[in-house]
Parts: C-alpha cells; structure tokens; sequence
C-alpha cells in the first residue's frame, strides 16, 4: 500500500488512491469495534501491536504498517506483514468452512499468537526492552508506569533468581546429565537476558526521566540479591550501575540504610574484580549515612577495603579504597571506632595519611621507613599483606553461604602482628606513646609529629601514672621515666604553643602535686623540669594562679629535695611571682606567707649555694620575686615587713638584679665580666662592707658564680 499523495495523483481514478481509501476505512471500521469490545481489543493488539491501534486514527498509519520500524514502542519488518497476511488467510479458510463462526475467546489471544520477530523480545508495559535500551533517550509516553512495571518484572523474577541460585548450588554438589543441563542451560540464559535487560531499562529511565528514582524505594532487597549473580557478569554489571545511580538520591541512601543489603555489595569486592570500581564508588556514596557505615563495619568492609588496599595490583583501586576508609574514618558517630580497628592492621601514621592523600599513604605503605612515627620495613609489610589476605578468605567463604548472618569482629586487645617475632622486637626496644617512638623521637628533635595535642595528652598520661607508681615499681622502670620526662621536655620546647592546650586537658594540677613526692626524688626532678617549661607560657601560668596555687608549697618542699635543681626552682617562681592579667600572683603570695616561703629564700641568700649551678643567676631570680611580692597591693606591705626584718636583704634591696636575668627558657650563667661600682660586679664578688680595713663578719659570704 502506498499512500496516494506520494504518487501525485489523488483520486477516484488512481487505482493506489483507491485502494488506500479502502485500507484506511477498513482500518477506521476496525478503530470503531474497539472501544467496549475486549475481545476486539484484545485481537487488534494481538495481530496489529498496541502501538499500530493506538495510531489507527492516524492517516500514516498506512506508512507505518508498510515499513521497517525499530523503535521502543514497535518492531516491525517483513517477517511480520507476512505472517499477519498469512494468518488472516488461515483465518478466513476457517470462516469458510466453520459456517463463519469463530471463538473470539481464542481468536486474537496473545498465547496462541506471537510474531517470531517478537519472540526473544522482552516486552514490558508495551515497551521493546532490547530496543529501548538501545535508545534511552526515547520519550516515553508514560515513563513513571513504565518504571513501575520493570520494578514488578524484577520482582516476579525474583522467585526465579532464588531458585537459580539453589540449582547453582545444587550443581556444585551433584552431577546432572548434559541433555538436562543443555536445556535448562538455555532457559536460564533467556530468563538471564531479559532480567538483565529489565535492570538497563530501569537504569536508562531512572536516568533519562528525574524524579523517578524514589519508584525504588522499598525494592532495595530485591535491587541487591541481584548482586548475588555472581556467574552472570552482566546482570551484576547491570544491578551495580543501577544501584550507583540510586545512590545519588538521599531518600534511596535512607531505605537502603533500613534494608540491610550491604553485605551483598561487599561480595561483589570479592567475587567481581572488574566491578571493584564501581562498587567502591556506590560504597563512597552510601558512606555519609551513619547507619550504613555502622552496617560496612559489621559485615566485614574494613576488612574487604583493607585487602584491596594493601594487596590490590591496581593502584586506581588502591586509592578508591583508602578514600571509602578515609570517608568511613570521618562519620561522626562510628568515625573513631573505626581508626581504632584499623591501626590494628596498619601503622597508625599510614592510616591517618588516608585523610590527607590516598596517594600519599599508598606510597608510605609501599616504601621503607624508620621514623619517630613509623617503624616499618619489607618483613612487616609482607606479613601485612600476606595475615590480611589470608583473614579474607576465611571470612568470604563463610559470608558467601550465609551473608546476612556472618558478622565481623575484632577483640580491642588485638593486633594484626601481634604475634610476629619482628614486631615483638620492636615493641620490646622501643618505647611508644600516642603512636610516636619516644627514644627515635629524642634523636630526632626537630620531627614535627602529626598530631601534637593528642601526643602530649598520651604522653602526659603515662607520665602521671609513672609518678603515682609504687617505689619500687617505679625504679624498675627508672629508663622510661625518664625517657618520658626529656621528650615531653622536648616536646614543650619544639613546639611552645602546645603549653596552652595543657589547662584544658586536666593535667596541670597531678603535675604540681608530683613537686610533693617524698617517695622518689626523681619524680620531684621531673616535674621541676616540666613546671619549668609551662611556666613560659601566660595560659599555664594564670590557670596556676586560679587553679594550683599550691605550686609555691610545692617548689619550697622542692628547694629541700632537690636543691641541685634550685637555678631552675628559682626562674620559675619569678615567672610565677609576675603572672600577667587577667590573672594575679595574689594567690601565689598568699601561699609564699602561708608556707614561710620568704623566710626559706632570704635563708637561702645568705648561702654561698656552691652546691648550685650559676649561683648568681638563682640568687637574682629569688630576689627579683621577693620584689615582685612586695609590689603586691594586697600583701605588699606584709611581704616588705618579713624582709625589712632581715638584715641579708639590705644587702639585696637596691640592687638592678634584673640585669643578670636573661631572657631564655634554660638556666642560663650570668657570668661576671668587668667589675662596675654596685651593678654588674655586685653578684659577682663577695657582699661586703669595709670598716677601717676589717671584715665585717655579719655580712652574707661571696655570692659567686662556679
């Protein structure tokens, strides 16, 4: 039939036009039977396509029937007018001889009529699936019906993905014969294709149509178990892609969080190398909800992450997977469990590099090292690799025969190497505190380690448990304690501004109480040396201030125990004595009258202090804070009695002490140079006083630095 206009003839003349009139009123008496005439219906959608009778209004339906089309809502060629032709002959043969009587129950019924060119179609919501998929971009007449309808062919499919997936079982363990397995075989493959056809589809209209991806909420179980096909590759690829899809959605990452199917995507990391890559990228997306975080870690993924991380041969998958921990690592409920469970598999400074760079910790991990952060070689690295691989194993083939159930877990005792004579070794030798070897750390002062705060907070921690430690306990492990003293020394000096952070963590008054230990004088030496260090900083010393002003007691009973360490005692307490706003020495003056602390430094002034390092530097500290006292508005005036009182410090009250004070945070000498009248050569020479050529006897001896 050719449509008439095209000929350039149309009328009752041209024998085409003729019989296109005739075709197009056939069609259009045909177009009148169907409305409330199922059975008429049912026979035009059968033997034209729904597609032809929704266009039978339409004068290029003529065209349309007459030509070749591949498009979504129709597949029409050759092979198919030829059968319509030769069915309508059948038809009419039986008319003849049946008296014209026909079973319009059968005649036009899908089941006993089917195009061959439609029989390996999968056709859905009157939809060519194949074809569809071939155009995606196809505007659809009804694209929310549409994606309903694949969601419940997937679903009655699901029955049958369950029972493949026991026969595939059933098969491992028994032997059937190639005829049975030959004919299920090509059962399987049809129902395979067409389930993973269906799966394209959903994805091309999800895609291709916004707002229909929430259609998938409540499907998710079914949408995953399809990742359980592990023998059919495409469909897998299929279910994946869509799934990545969905996950850009917030209210599909909800209801997969409610619908415990994360395990099923953990299988694929193992059971499907080259769909790695896509699932890390649906496992990154799902990582901002905290209940599926919470379900990665239960169902194994550190572990699945970290074999890929460590023995994977792809580096792009390498770094997929350490940027999936790095996001796990910062949920904000679950985030700190979760460092915590992997430095027990890897270093601690090659976890918390995945924050930073997943290129970065890759190459610390592949790479030799021996650090104040990291001790790690080719032995530690294989052992890794190889305890991480062999843990995998175990755990998938126990996940794979019941994913749901099989859970994961690790004690907080454990480590990956705990058991390794190398590592033993190490952690034998070596002292490490917050993840940092303290004896590398001492050699190497300038190291800058990578987290200060949450260093100096283990380091102190260990360091007040040392002093509240019995005697004898604590001599036994005399090398660590100090070990922990000179690095936290070190610490404090590196890197200053850490003094400012020690108020808010709690430490500063177990530190001063440990001036007061009468059990162990080294305990006494150490936490001069650490006071010494905080007293440099304006935060320490106001909390001192509010907080601990029974640091002056402290350091009077300390003048006692360790008077080898006076020099330092000395430079602190004039650090303490000139405390700036907002806080106020007051407190500690207060403490000095209380504990006789003034008397003990004038006692102190009219010593020679030989046994003392730099002397003279130690005696302008005291005198220079008993000056700083007396200033005092609140308790100068009964500061100034007690040294009015005494005749040594006439000899001391007018002297520029200040001068011999140096501006460092070490004891420093301050030597004598050139004898000058009653400044620079005062300290330096002896305190006396010549009458008529004798000495005065009353007089302090020489104050003399040695």
């Amino acid at each position: 039939m050719q449509d008439a206009s095209e000929s350039g003839i149309a009328d009752s003349s041209n024998k085409q036009y003729v019989d296109n009139q005739l075709a197009y009123d056939y069609l259009q008496t045909l177009a009148s039977l169907i409305p409330n005439n199922p059975p008429a219906l049912m026979a035009a959608q059968t033997f034209l396509t729904p597609y032809i009778v929704t266009q039978l209004p339409d004068r290029m339906v003529l065209k349309l029937l007459n030509s070749n089309q591949e498009q979504p809502y129709l597949v029409w060629d050759n092979s198919c007018r030829q059968e319509l032709i030769d069915k309508l002959d059948e038809t009419r043969d039986y008319l003849v001889k049946n008296e014209y009587k026909l079973n319009v129950d059968k005649f036009g019924n899908p089941s006993e009529f089917l195009y061959t060119a439609h029989k390996t179609e999968l056709i859905i919501g009157e939809i060519f699936v194949r074809v569809y998929n071939l155009q995606p971009t196809t505007t659809l007449k009804d694209p929310k019906k549409f994606c309903s309808d694949l969601i419940d062919f997937l679903g009655a499919g699901s029955q049958y993905i369950n029972t493949l997936m026991a026969m595939q079982l059933q098969n491992e363990q028994q032997k059937k014969s190639n005829d049975d397995k030959k004919s299920s075989e090509g059962l399987h493959l049809d129902k395979q294709e067409h389930i993973s056809q269906a799966l394209e589809a959903l994805k091309n209209v999800i895609r291709n149509n916004m707002g229909m991806e929430t259609l998938c909420i409540g499907h998710f179980k079914l949408l995953f178990s399809l990742l359980r096909m592990e023998n059919v590759a495409r469909l897998q690829q299929n279910a994946l892609e869509l799934i990545l899809h969905l996950s850009g959605s917030n209210e599909c990452v909800n209801d997969i969080s409610q619908s415990n199917v994360i395990v099923y995507l953990l299988l694929v990391l193992r059971s499907s190398i080259s769909n790695q890559e896509t699932t890390l990228e649906i496992l990154n997306a799902l990582s901002s909800n905290g209940k599926i975080v919470r379900d990665i870690v239960d169902s194994g993924g550190l572990l699945y992450l970290l074999d890929i991380f460590s023995n994977g041969q792809n580096s792009n998958l390498r770094e997929h997977a350490a940027n999936v921990l790095s996001k796990l690592m910062n949920d904000r409920l679950h985030g700190p469990r979760i460092r915590l469970q992997l430095i027990k598999y890897l270093p601690s400074l090659v976890v918390d590099a995945m924050r930073e760079s997943c290129e970065t910790s890759i190459q610390l991990y592949e790479t030799t090292h021996e650090n104040p952060e990291l001790i790690w070689n080719d032995h530690t690295r294989e052992m890794t690799c190889e305890r991480i691989g062999k843990q995998v194993n175990e755990f998938y083939s126990q996940q794979r025969i019941s994913p749901t159930e099989t859970k994961w877990s690790i004690d907080d005792a454990y480590q990956l190497l705990g058991d390794d004579e190398e590592t033993q070794r190490i952690r034998q030798n070596e002292l490490l505190v917050g993840g940092v070897y303290v004896r590398l750390l001492i050699a190497n002062p300038g190291w800058v380690v990578r987290r200060p705060k949450e260093f100096l907070t283990e380091l102190l921690n260990q360091w007040t448990t040392h002093t509240k430690q019995p005697e004898q306990l604590l001599i036994s492990h005399t090398d660590e304690f100090e070990m922990l003293t000179q690095c936290l020394i070190q610490l404090l000096h590196a890197q200053p501004t850490l003094c400012e952070h020690l108020p808010s963590i709690g430490f500063l008054p177990s530190i001063v109480q440990a001036l007061e230990c009468k059990s162990n004088d080294a305990i006494v030496a150490s936490a001069i040396k650490v006071i010494f260090a905080l007293c440099k900083s304006e935060v320490c010393l106001q909390t001192f201030s509010t907080k601990c002003p029974q640091i002056i007691s402290g350091y009077k009973q300390a003048m006692q125990t360790r008077r080898d360490h006076l020099g330092l005692i000395a430079e602190s307490l004039h650090d303490l004595f000139r405390t700036p706003s907002p806080g106020t020495p007051d407190e500690f003056i207060k403490e000095a009258l209380r504990c006789q602390l003034i008397e003990h430094i004038l006692t102190l002034l009219n010593q020679l202090l030989a046994d003392v390092e730099k002397p003279g530097s130690c005696k302008a500290h005291l005198v220079d804070s008993c000056k700083l006292m007396a200033e005092s508005l609140v308790y100068g005036e009964q500061v100034s009695r007690i040294l009015q009182s005494s005749t040594v410090w006439s000899y001391y009250k007018d002297q520029r002490h200040d001068l011999f004070i140096q501006t460092s945070s070490h004891v420093q000498a301050i030597t004598g140079g050139s004898v000058g009248p009653q400044i620079a050569g005062y300290l330096t020479s002896s305190v006396t006083s010549t009458t008529a050529g004798k000495q005065n006897t009353t007089i302090p001896p020489p104050l003399v630095d040695q």
